[in-house]
């Protein structure tokens, strides 16, 4: 039996190889696409053109229909968002095989152009490389027809789905012009009663025709006491757990804590805050359950109040957060206590319209009530909603208005200065919040009196929920921004540094924060997931701008990329710094020299790659440069200067890092040369910034180019009469005597000149550093001092003598000259000056 079925198999593989392997080969060599690979016994499977066109034929049909759906004109919302979410998965299916076809066309091409231009004289070129040209140029046509087909598809898809948001724009701005049943139409109370009495006889009806099947026996009791049991560990999570935790996390900021702890308490309060009634929330709606009293319509209206009482306990546990109205330690607010607490009672109650909105009329509508009950439920949930916003909207302002104009006793005055400066705009923001609060409480309510059921609603409750969502985000900011302040202003303070990168966590934070709230708030506003899809798909693609398409998904790749990369560069210049370059011996200027180059080099490669991987065009770049090319030969002239300058610092190194240079415009220590300029710290601590080319171009005084060594010159004069032979020794022992003088050569003495007031000398040598001249200059002077007045030898001063040859007959006629003024007669006009 083993042998048969052997010659069949073989039998098979011989036919699979004879029938189908070698027309793929042939097909290839011809130029057509890869060979397809079939089992035995089944269809070849479809090459991706195929494929592709298949696909496109049904996109195409899917669009026709669309468009027959549009031309009747007949069209409900539900039947429009079926359509929207058929065309954004086709985009999305689009977007993915132009992507594929893309990536497989680009090598291709550059295949193509290695193998260079087609020659002219076709007996020149070898057979082997046309046909390779030509078996690419086949397929790169077919890639990029299939390229085009799809495009084409894409172009139609988007237009539909255009057209298709243009309608929904026009019956949602319909359905907000729209009025209905107002409470001043007759009829409209007596229908809603009629509704009321109908839900709750189909609830009573459920409950009865339950509890009518129902056996009471021992297995029913036994239920009956689990149930019991669970609503008590209920009610034991919400009055006792709940409580102590709370009196327990309250009290333990009583001793001093630092503000990282300060906060991590009060997220823990916040959660204790929401856990436990959710907890047991979850306990009493498993006893509910598990009684089996309720059938459908009552388990959804249980459901609704299960989702209004999380609502109001999200509110209880986020407004406690914030405003803390029993324990001011964690209050993040400027309110007062009595102010915090009717803040808090507000907002509790603001959530419980949000939730019986829900439970009442979202639910309902979808349930298809009676329009009378869901007008008279929403007029009496918005006017008690506006009563709410209006009495809230004034603790919207942490300001004087509330009469509280001082923090919280407990807060610290870092954390209130941090506050205040953190929100330098916020009051006009809360100003602008204030107002619209007032109005929405008026129109809304209004508006719903009126019979604008949808209007109403879409004033009112979008502004309430952007609001919690903002309040939300800036709850978690807090968080992040005191928890980084706590952890890391200690170990500043103790260090005596400045703060650390760490404080960029809060700005970070924030970004994605907004990031995130952009999409949820868009959905509050009446946004569906189709519209967020087409979003990230423009924000993807880009913005057509004349010919030019700016793609913001792009910039972000750049700027990730880059950034990635700057931050490898600065650790590959750490390294190099702190552990490799101080092993090669080399100086403080050559490893300066060697980390900006690596540093420079990083960048340039980083932004290479960043603009590579982001996709970005740079023959518009190049165009824009080439026109930019005049400018930056006539105005930017000194900055390229300065550029190249830099250049051949780092290269050439005549000045580096350390060295103590002297030029025209002030003297100190290079720190370091950038890309522009060199910054040199002068000996009065204050930073001198030249640009490199004066550096190149002009006379500069490098004292430790060469080497640390410098000579030092020390000038000394002596009153005439001394023995210049004793001064020239005195001064040779003490110049040999100072350590930091080489002995070769060895310091020596010269006898300058004779000079107007004394016999001029000069202590000469080399200094071993030349950085210590004044210090060693000081030391010889104090020493001549004290060698000089042991022995007795006179440091002499400049001394003049005025010798007057007439000084008599001078003093004469000065007398006489004091005599006459003071005998002759006063003249009016000359007293009169005096």
């Amino acid at each position: 039996m083993r042998l048969p079925i052997f010659h069949v198999l073989l039998a098979l593989l011989l036919a699979c190889h004879s029938g189908h392997s070698a027309p793929a080969h042939a097909q290839a060599r011809a130029g057509g696409g890869a060979p397809v690979l079939a089992l035995p016994g089944q269809p070849n499977a479809p090459s991706i053109e195929e494929s592709t066109a298949l696909k496109i034929a049904r996109w195409d049909a899917e669009a026709e229909l669309i468009e027959k759906v549009l031309a009747d004109g007949d069209i409900d919302s539900e039947t429009l968002e079926g359509l929207r979410a058929t065309l954004d998965a086709q985009l999305n299916a689009i977007t993915g095989l132009l992507a594929a076809a893309r990536s497989e066309l680009a090598p291709l091409e550059r295949q193509r152009g290695a193998l260079g231009a087609r020659s002219d004289d076709v007996s020149e070129e070898p057979a082997l490389i046309e046909a390779e040209r030509t078996r690419l140029g086949q397929r790169i046509a077919e890639i990029g027809a299939r390229v085009r087909l799809l495009a084409q598809a894409d172009a139609r898809a988007v237009a539909l789905l255009e057209r298709l948001s243009a309608l929904r724009r026009q019956m949602f701005t319909r359905e907000l012009l729209t009025r209905g049943p107002s409470l001043f139409d007759p009829g409209v109370i007596t229908g809603a009663v009629v509704s009321f009495r109908h839900v709750l006889s189909e609830i009573h009806t459920e409950t009865s025709e339950r509890v009518a099947r129902r056996s009471f026996g021992l297995p029913y009791l036994g239920r009956a006491v689990l149930n019991l049991l669970l609503i008590g560990v209920a009610l034991y999570f919400v009055l006792r757990v709940r409580r102590t935790a709370l009196r327990w996390l309250e009290g333990a900021p009583q001793v001093a804590i630092g503000q990282s702890r300060r906060v991590l308490t009060g997220i823990a309060m916040t959660l204790v805050r929401l856990l436990v009634p959710v907890i047991a929330l979850s306990l009493a709606l498993l006893a509910i359950w598990n009684s089996e009293l309720f059938g459908p319509v009552g388990q959804s209206r249980i459901l609704g109040l299960a989702a209004t009482f999380i609502v109001v306990t999200g509110a209880y546990a986020l407004g406690g957060a914030y405003y803390s109205p029993h324990a001011p330690q964690f209050r993040l607010s400027s309110l007062g206590e009595k102010e915090a607490a009717a803040a808090h009672r507000w907002l509790m109650g603001l959530a419980a319209v949000v939730g019986l909105d829900r439970m009442l009329v979202v639910q309902d509508m979808s349930s298809g009530h009676s329009i009378e009950a869901l007008q008279l439920i929403n007029t009496c949930l918005l006017a008690a909603g506006g009563a709410i916003v209006w009495g809230y909207a004034r603790y919207i302002s942490d300001g004087p208005e509330t009469g509280n104009t001082s923090p919280p006793e407990r807060l610290s005055e870092e954390r209130e200065v941090d506050q205040r400066s953190e929100f330098a705009i916020a009051p006009l923001m809360r100003s602008w919040a204030r107002v619209l609060a007032y109005v929405i409480a008026i129109v809304a309510p209004v508006l719903a009196v009126l019979g604008y059921f949808a209007a109403s609603r879409y004033i009112f409750y979008p502004v309430v929920l952007s609001g919690a969502v903002i309040g939300l985000c800036v709850l978690l900011y807090y968080a992040v921004h005191d928890v980084v302040q706590g952890f890391d202003a200690p170990s500043a303070a103790e260090a005596g540094e400045a703060p650390s990168r760490l404080r960029l966590a809060p700005v970070i934070a924030g970004f994605l924060l907004i990031c995130a709230a952009i999409p949820v708030l868009a959905m509050i506003w009446g946004a569906e997931v189709a519209d967020i899809g087409t979003a990230w798909r423009t924000f993807s693609r880009g913005i057509p701008i004349g010919e030019t398409t700016i793609a913001p998904l792009s910039f972000f790749t750049f700027l990730v990329v880059f950034l990635a990369g700057y931050l490898a560069t600065r650790l590959v210049q750490r390294i190099l710094t702190g552990s490799v370059l101080p092993l090669t011996g080399l100086d403080s200027g050559g490893r300066a020299a060697i980390s900006a180059g690596v540093f420079y080099l990083g960048v340039v490669l980083s932004g290479l790659i960043a603009i590579s991987t982001a996709g970005l065009d740079l023959s518009n770049i190049a165009i824009v440069a080439g026109a930019l090319s005049v400018g930056i030969g006539f105005g930017l002239q000194n900055i390229v200067n300065n550029f190249i300058s830099g250049i051949i610092l780092l290269i050439e190194r005549p000045i580096k890092a350390g060295d103590w240079v002297e030029l025209g415009s002030g003297s100190g220590y290079v720190r370091q040369i950038n890309v522009r300029s060199t910054e040199i710290e002068t000996f009065d601590r204050a930073a001198l910034i030249v640009p490199n080319s004066e550096l190149i171009s002009g006379p500069v005084t490098n004292w430790t180019h060469n080497s640390l060594n410098g000579r030092l010159i020390v000038p000394i004069g002596v009153a005439y009469g001394t023995d210049p032979r004793m001064v020239a020794t005195m001064l040779t022992e003490i110049a040999r005597a100072h350590p930091m003088l080489l002995r070769h050569p060895a310091p020596f003495v010269l006898f300058r000149r004779f000079g107007a007031d004394a016999l001029e000398f000069e202590i000469r040598g080399l200094l071993r550093d030349v950085n210590w001249i004044l210090n060693v200059t000081s030391d010889i002077n104090f020493e001549i001092a004290r060698r000089f007045a042991e022995a007795g030898i006179e440091i002499p001063f400049a001394q003049r003598d005025l010798h007057l040859r007439n000084a008599g007959e001078l003093g004469r006629s000065i007398g006489e000259a004091v005599r006459g003024e003071s005998g002759r007669s006063p003249d009016p006009d000359r007293t009169e000056e005096s």
